[in-house]
């Protein structure tokens, strides 16, 4: 008997202990279009790029890392100046103000590069991260930076986003961890949503610097739990992209019990360092809902577009 449209708190007890709370979000009437834009690596980025990003009017902005440069380890103070000093550039100021901003961080981001084993150093950092990235208001869970560090999953309207954090946990054979995966997938199995977008810094099926699939016993683990899902509507969307032009890659699965091979698509989108944005939108009505891939140049000209209808995305 819950109404359509509306947000509800759940009170979970046992054995008449409170134990926590649960907001559930019913399903509304109808669905809206939705866009937002995607980015990364804003050093040297034009202005002009901000401004026509801003006139876009999009829902949110994605950022997979780059928001500040790090080359060299910098102390609390001198990494919460560097953060100070990139926002006080008023035509990025603007931006930021004109919508909602979620995102996680990469190795241009990370203050710990040369120390991956010290947490005391990745505690301190993220409590900047935390600092100026709110990230978005209504968060489905609340995460334990320990187990996941910086991995969230958004909501919006039938659209499910999870951000990795391929640097917290990155070691010698291991990019995000055994947590970090299993929680994800844990999450898509129990998500109605239409499309599912998994967004990560670093290339997944693209064969370039740091890219997952150097990780190979992990990456192969990641690649059955994909198969495994029971989710249709899944893309990866990632960064990393050292050509400087957007990319689409379609990486094979395994064959289906009907004998069809199943696949999954990559966009590969450019920083923002090379004065391109992308936007991602899905548009149409339920059970015809078709989700574009665009980029632009800083003058807003498209670069490139493809779109896929949902059946086009059933495994």
């Amino acid at each position: 008997n819950l109404s359509p449209n509306q947000e509800y708190i759940a009170k979970i007890f046992v054995d008449n202990e409170f134990v926590k709370e649960i907001d559930i979000f019913t399903k509304r009437p109808h669905l809206d279009d939705v866009k937002f834009l995607v980015g990364y690596n804003q050093k040297n980025a034009s202005p002009k790029l901000f401004s026509n990003m801003m006139q876009t009017n999009s829902d949110f902005m994605v950022w997979i890392g780059g928001h500040i440069n790090i080359t060299n380890p910098l102390s609390f103070d001198k990494l919460f100046e560097s953060y100070v000093n990139v926002r006080k550039q008023n035509y990025l100021n603007d931006f930021m103000i004109s919508m909602p901003q979620i995102a996680t961080w990469s190795s241009f981001d990370c203050n710990f590069i040369n120390q991956p084993n010290s947490w005391e150093k990745k505690q301190s950092d993220y409590s900047i991260f935390k600092m100026f990235w709110p990230n978005y208001v209504k968060k489905t869970y609340n995460y334990t930076f320990y187990d996941y560090g910086t991995y969230q999953r958004y909501t919006y309207n039938d659209l499910d986003i999870f951000l990795l954090d391929a640097q917290t946990f990155q070691s010698k054979d291991k990019l995000y961890d055994d947590n970090q995966i299993d929680r994800m997938f844990k999450e898509i199995n129990n998500t109605g949503a239409t499309f599912t977008i998994i967004a990560s810094p670093n290339p997944f099926t693209f064969d370039t610097q740091g890219s997952f699939l150097h990780f190979e016993d992990e990456f192969n683990y990641f690649i059955k739990r994909l198969n495994d899902v029971n989710n249709d509507g899944i893309i990866l969307l990632s960064g990393g992209n050292i050509s400087g032009h957007p990319k689409l890659n379609q990486y094979n699965l395994e064959k289906n019990r009907l004998g069809v091979q199943s696949f999954i698509y990559e966009f590969n989108t450019p920083s923002l360092s090379n004065n391109i944005y992308s936007s991602i939108s899905i548009k149409g009505r339920e059970n015809n809902r078709i989700i574009y891939f665009e980029s632009y140049n800083e003058n807003g000209n498209l670069l490139f577009k493809k779109h896929f209808h949902e059946d086009q995305l059933r495994r």
